[in-house]
């Protein structure tokens, strides 16, 4: 019984069709019971009997062709609605198809960019230059370094350049005069008649300075926009500079890996809100519907995030300072959430941009005494 309302609950226009085809039937039998009390239906009819048969066919047509006809309309349109149904169920499934088949290009495409991304960076070669003292002479030369490694040595070269823009007095000279104003200068910190140096406070002074100098010529630094950068006292401003001397010299290498990583985190971006807008806000299940998705997106990031190493995270990290496009999506994703703030350069430089969170290495130490 249950099972026969649900049936009509799910199909009324069928059960209406239905139900006019018994009253015809109905009708019709109850009209034939009764014409048999009056004419002998099985039998032979006489010529005024026959004439009298149009009334029954009148009957017929007028009343059950009229239920038949009413059943008629109606199963038509139950057709209808069944062909609406199935057609409903085609483009289901067809929406189905092709969400799984777009989640595969998907796939497909953003794995091969990981690859392509992990080939840019093995693929790395970039010179460093070696800033070194030969006797009291400064001498310039050139090594390299390949791959992953690039970025360790990028980390402290960076270093070296935002020490040298905050705290260096630059005076835009050449390694020549550097080289001839140490010559000047040996006579205060050396004794030449018994080779030693006689005031080795002094010379680490001189050192300094000349490495400073060279690395400031090196680099290319102007000296009227360092003095304004230095004299500012602004930290995110000398950050921004010293990133830049050194995004300048290296971006053939690092440009180009850092534009790609941030294409990737932007095409996840794409999907999601590709996924977004397929959804259905007036659905009762919409704000699970928006988690799934989410869930499904920061899955893919994760693969995203997890081939990037600390010193990476760092290098992108300053590289916002030039590209606020990749800050705002970097920010959205916190892309930053597994380096230190002890990476960075100086750990106030983690307020550079809000929203962004950083953890710390105590954040780890403290879980030793969790209970």
């Amino acid at each position: 019984m249950r099972r026969l309302i649900n049936w009509i609950k799910h199909n009324p226009i069928l059960f209406i069709a239905y139900i006019c085809v018994g009253i015809g039937l109905l009708i019709w039998g109850g009209f034939l019971l009764l014409i048999n009390k009056t004419y002998n239906v099985g039998g032979c009819l006489t010529p005024e009997e026959m004439a009298q048969t149009g009334q029954v066919g009148d009957f017929i047509g007028g009343v059950i062709g009229s239920v038949w006809a009413l059943a008629g309309v109606f199963l038509y349109f139950s057709a209808l609605k069944l062909q609406q149904q199935e057609l409903k169920s085609q483009r289901e499934e067809m929406a189905t198809s092709q969400k799984l088949l777009d989640q595969q290009l998907f796939e497909g495409t953003f794995f091969n960019l990981l690859k392509a991304q992990e080939n840019i960076r093995d693929n790395i070669k970039a010179q460093f230059p070696k800033i070194e003292f030969k006797a009291f002479s400064l001498s310039v030369s050139q090594y390299e370094v390949y791959g992953i490694n690039f970025f360790n040595t990028a980390r402290k070269e960076y270093q070296a350049i935002y020490n040298f823009v905050s705290s260096h007095e630059y005076k835009g000279t050449s390694i020549h005069d550097i080289n001839e104003d140490i010559e000047n200068q040996i006579g205060s910190f050396y004794d030449t008649f018994n080779d030693i140096i006689i005031d080795n406070k002094l010379w680490n002074d001189i050192k300094s300075y000349a490495h400073y100098e060279c690395l400031g010529t090196l680099y290319g630094s102007n000296e009227k926009t360092f003095k304004t950068i230095h004299e500012s006292g602004n930290e995110r401003q000398i950050c921004a500079y010293a990133y830049w001397l050194f995004y300048h010299r290296y971006e053939y290498c690092l440009g180009h890996y850092c534009r790609h990583f941030y294409n990737i985190i932007k095409y996840i971006d794409d999907y999601k809100q590709k996924l977004l807008s397929q959804l259905n806000n007036q659905s009762k299940d919409y704000e699970k519907e928006v988690q799934t998705i989410n869930d499904k997106i920061h899955h893919y990031f994760s693969f995203a995030q997890a081939s990037l190493s600390s010193y990476e995270l760092v290098m992108i990290y300053y590289n916002m300072l030039l590209f606020p496009n990749a800050e705002k999506l970097y920010k959205e994703y916190n892309i930053f959430e597994n380096m230190h703030i002890e990476n960075l350069i100086k750990t106030k430089h983690a307020r550079f941009f809000e929203d962004i969170k950083i953890k710390s290495v105590k954040d780890f130490k403290q879980r030793i005494f969790q209970k």
